[in-house]
């Protein structure tokens, strides 16, 4: 979900920003001066373009930027926030705007496909020259960034995308149902949505939802249908697999449960067509398959109109939760002009403090960085606003690894289109969920997936 930006464009320096206080919650000691970065000559002053985007990464940038420019005194790091970065990040790519550092997307392959249009620089030479440890991410967050066995990148933030059931505590208990947990299953998540739901007298909308998901996309399609043993693609990205018993089981539950039971809400069934608005106003008991990171725009968006708490979604028939590890990432630029020293700012994005900083953000996604290390910190546990087993179920969702899976020639985004089309007419009631419409999906989605890697220029 998209949020007012904090800034459009910033400058982090020392002489603008009262880095003591900022270094201090980031578990930094802001009475020592900070290691040079220099180590005898000056070298000559560098400004380093960032491209990002506040709900991803501001605060984190707010937190962590004049901490990096104690150490490396010759630098000057200038964070740029362009307006609707994600849907237009190819564009900005193509006209080489991306500046010196640029933080990218995997949940349709953004990244893949312009990591292997050139974009940017290999990072293997940089890894093997400063001994650089990747052990310290998570290995199937570096696995899914690599491209025909290369680096090009390194993990930002990474998450089990797709995992979390958040719930309105307020409703559960005026209505006298059991909070859930972990242990649910997908019958117990039904039971609660039809005790919870409300209808609206004379209308097709609700004045609470039972439950409201997050549909149609590819990322969460993938998440929605592994809980039944189903896969949207096979796992080198070839292949359709929607036309299988698993998939269709898993669309017939929640199909059930919005047209038939009618006390779940779709995307497009929710006027406006937002289930996390839905929930973030009090219009839906339960929100799930989201990400853990969105606790970030809860914790803004909610704001006192009731209590709230999350968990992870129910195991289903195939005993796994659904969801898809998906990591996001922060490159070196192949055309900068500063390569070493973007590559210092690469690896301060993706170190520990940094990590732990993105987890702390409140005005966005509080997705932490994706290293064992963030999710076991103690400050995970004792985040202000967030509810006391918040961090515990983040950090145990970790421990049940779902596969990060794209498009072998990186055009998600075609798929997500076509996803979209074909279910929506489901959910509006023009088709059923049967072989032919099955057939149909896994035809259109297989000719995208016949087609070669397209290129950027």
């Amino acid at each position: 979900m998209n949020i007012p930006a904090l800034t459009r464009r910033t400058a982090f320096t020392l002489a603008t920003l009262p880095a003591g206080a900022l270094l201090a919650a980031c578990g930094a000691d802001a009475s020592k001066p900070a290691a040079g970065g220099t180590g005898g000559k000056a070298k000559e002053p560098v400004t380093l373009v960032l491209n990002g985007t506040d709900s991803e990464m501001g605060e984190m940038a707010a937190a962590r930027f004049p901490a990096f420019e104690q150490k490396f005194p010759h630098v000057k790091v200038q964070y740029d926030n362009p307006p609707d970065y994600s849907t237009k990040l190819f564009v900005v790519a193509a006209a080489g705007s991306l500046g010196d550092v640029a933080m990218t997307y995997t949940n349709q392959g953004q990244f893949h496909f312009l990591a292997q249009n050139d974009v940017f620089a290999p990072h293997d030479p940089l890894v093997a020259r400063d001994k650089y440890d990747l052990k310290q991410f998570y290995d199937l967050a570096v696995q899914s960034l690599r491209v025909d066995g290369k680096l090009f990148v390194l993990p930002f933030k990474g998450q089990i995308a797709r995992l979390f059931l958040f719930y309105n505590q307020d409703a559960f208990e005026a209505r006298g149902v059991a909070l859930p947990t972990a242990n649910w299953n997908y019958n117990d998540l039904l039971q609660a949505a039809t005790k919870l739901h409300r209808p609206s007298s004379g209308s097709d909308q609700a004045d609470m939802w039972g439950y409201a998901a997050a549909w149609k996309e590819l990322t969460t399609m993938i998440g929605s249908v592994r809980p039944w043993g189903g896969e949207i693609i096979s796992t080198d990205g070839k292949k359709a697999t929607t036309n299988t018993a698993q998939v269709r089981e898993a669309l017939t539950y929640h199909y059930d449960m919005a047209l038939r039971t009618r006390v779940g809400g779709l995307t497009t069934q929710i006027t406006p067509g937002d289930p996390n608005t839905a929930f973030y106003d009090g219009k839906a008991a339960m929100l799930g398959r989201v990400n853990a990171g969105t606790a970030g725009t809860v914790l803004l968006r909610v704001a006192g109109k009731f209590r709230w708490g999350a968990v992870r979604m129910p195991k289903g028939t195939s005993g796994k939760r659904g969801g898809m590890w998906l990591p996001g990432t922060m490159s070196v630029t192949k055309n900068t002009k500063h390569q070493d020293d973007a590559w210092e700012l690469t690896k301060w994005c993706c170190d520990k403090e940094a990590g732990v900083a993105l987890a702390m953000q409140r005005m966005g996604s509080s997705t932490p960085g994706a290293r064992p290390d963030v999710y076991s910190d103690p400050r995970l546990l004792i985040r202000d606003g967030y509810p006391a087993a918040y961090g515990e179920e983040q950090r145990q969702a970790m421990l049940e690894p779902e596969p990060y899976i794209t498009a072998w020639n990186y055009l998600g985004a075609d798929l997500n289109t076509i996803l979209g089309n074909e279910l929506d007419r489901v959910t509006k009631g023009e088709i059923a969920v049967n072989d032919g419409f099955l057939q149909n999906v896994t035809s259109q989605l297989q000719a995208v997936l016949d087609k070669p890697p397209s290129r950027l220029r």
